[in-house]
């Protein structure tokens, strides 16, 4: 369970700095990639850019907006990554209000591990839409465990491949540019002007060629059913 846990990115929203330093210690035992901000701006920046698989949100955030309303903001451009609240407070009206925010998961202060692990496996990995995805009738990607299968079994993927067909899955039937592609895969790394073309050849070889379409001067989409 805990290979699966290393996987995901966290963004964990906490403006006490203090608390964000003791949780990030907690957060960085389970999850592969942790990122942290103090403020709303940061964090939509963050988010941004790294297109976080879960979000841990303080409630109680000293800051122009509280944790309920930077999720509402998360939420009007994103109603499927899974959020999470902390809060020192069990009160009913939290929960409901937790609820009708669309929020997946409520941790009590303080935090544990057995916890956290807890509300994580049933957000995360209990969810419908983050579980199987078909490709084709042969086809199918599985978001636990990052597995591409054909007829049921694993198509070997490179790193790279690997990552290029999360994020094109991640905005299915959506077009992403080749400055997308670039910084998702490549970070700040310097590659050359025909990476992307070859990566994506690649990738074809072993999806389809008519699975990623080229949208002339704008860029690639995967089309899915």
């Amino acid at each position: 369970m805990i290979n699966r846990f290393k996987k995901l990115t966290l963004l964990y929203i906490e403006d006490n700095t203090s608390i964000r330093k003791e949780y990030l210690k907690t957060f960085e035992l389970i999850f592969g990639n942790t990122y942290s901000a103090s403020n709303f701006d940061t964090a939509l920046s963050l988010y941004k850019s790294i297109t976080p698989d879960l979000l841990i949100i303080d409630i109680e955030l000293r800051m122009s907006k509280n944790g309920f309303e930077i999720a509402n903001e998360i939420r009007k451009i994103d109603m499927d990554t899974p959020i999470i609240f902390l809060t020192a407070y069990s009160e009913s009206t939290h929960v409901l209000k937790a609820i009708n925010n669309n929020i997946n998961g409520y941790i009590v202060k303080p935090l544990n591990l057995p916890k956290l692990i807890g509300v994580t496996e049933k957000c995360v990995f209990t969810k419908k839409d983050f579980n199987l995805i078909k490709i084709s009738e042969e086809l199918t990607y599985n978001f636990n465990t990052y597995e591409l299968t054909r007829n049921n079994k694993i198509v070997s993927l490179g790193k790279k491949e690997n990552a290029l067909l999360l994020f094109l899955l991640k905005n299915k039937n959506n077009t992403l540019r080749k400055e997308e592609i670039e910084h998702e895969i490549w970070n700040e790394s310097f590659i050359s002007n025909s990476a992307v073309k070859n990566l994506i050849g690649v990738l074809r070889k072993k999806i389809g060629k008519d699975k990623i379409t080229n949208i002339s001067g704008l860029g690639w989409r995967i089309n899915i059913d």
